[in-house]
C-alpha cells in the first residue's frame, strides 16, 4: 500500500538523515516526490533533510530547505516548525527584520500549536522591542496572561532589565490564583 511505502521511504531518509547521508536523502526524497507526491510524510522527510542540511552548517540551504516545506506544504504539520527555523536564523544573524514577518505569519498557518503561537508571539516582542516598543509591551502583555513557558520568560526578562511594565506582567500572570477575598497584605499566601 502507499501508506508502508511511504512509511519505508520516510524509516529511509531518517537513517540516512542520522548517517549524514544527503545523497540517499535525496535519492528518497526524489521518490517519494515521484511516487507520494502528496503523501502527508512527505514534509517530514523535507524536514528531516533541512534538519540535516543544519547540522552541517549549510545556513543558506537550510532557509532553503525550510522555505520549501513552507512554500509546498503550507498546511502540513511541519509548516510551523520551518517557519520558526527560518525566523531563528535570522535572529541568530542579528537580522530580527527579516524574521518579523515569518514570525507574524505563524498564527495564520493551520497547523499551528499553541506552542508554535507563544514561542512566534515572544520572539516577535523581542524582535521589534527596539523598532516598535508599545507594540512589543502589548505583545507582552496578552502573552503574560496564556500561563505558559513564554509567559514566564517574557516576565522574566522584563523584570530582569527593570521593565517598567514587569509588574503588570506577574500581576496578569497570576490574577487567576489570587484569592480577591483576601486582604492584600496577606495577598502574597493566596495563591491557591
Amino acid at each position: 500500500t502507499a501508506d508502508f511505502r511511504a512509511l519505508a521511504a520516510l524509516l529511509e531518509v531518517e537513517v540516512a538523515a542520522i548517517r549524514g547521508d544527503l545523497r540517499t536523502v535525496d535519492r528518497a526524497i526524489a521518490w517519494m516526490e515521484k511516487n507520494l507526491a502528496k503523501h502527508s510524510f512527505l514534509d517530514d522527510a523535507l524536514a528531516h533533510r533541512a534538519d540535516l542540511l543544519d547540522r552541517k552548517g549549510e545556513t543558506d540551504a537550510t532557509r532553503r530547505a525550510y522555505e520549501a516545506i513552507l512554500a509546498r506544504i503550507p498546511d502540513g504539520d511541519r509548516a510551523p516548525g520551518a517557519a520558526w527555523r527560518i525566523a531563528f536564523q535570522h535572529l541568530r544573524s542579528a537580522h530580527a527584520e527579516l524574521a518579523v514577518p515569518i514570525l507574524e505569519k505563524i498564527p495564520t498557518l493551520p497547523r499551528s500549536s499553541d506552542e508554535d503561537l507563544r514561542r512566534a508571539t515572544y520572539w516577535l516582542a523581542r524582535s521589534i522591542e527596539l523598532s516598535d516598543p508599545d507594540r512589543s509591551r502589548s505583545i507582552d502583555r496578552a502573552l503574560a496572561s496564556t500561563w505558559s513557558y513564554y509567559a514566564w520568560l517574557s516576565i522574566d526578562r522584563a523584570t530582569r532589565l527593570g521593565a517598567p511594565h514587569a509588574k503588570e506582567l506577574r500581576d496578569l500572570a497570576l490574577a487567576p490564583f489570587v484569592r480577591s477575598d483576601v486582604p492584600a497584605p496577606a495577598l502574597a499566601r493566596s495563591i491557591v
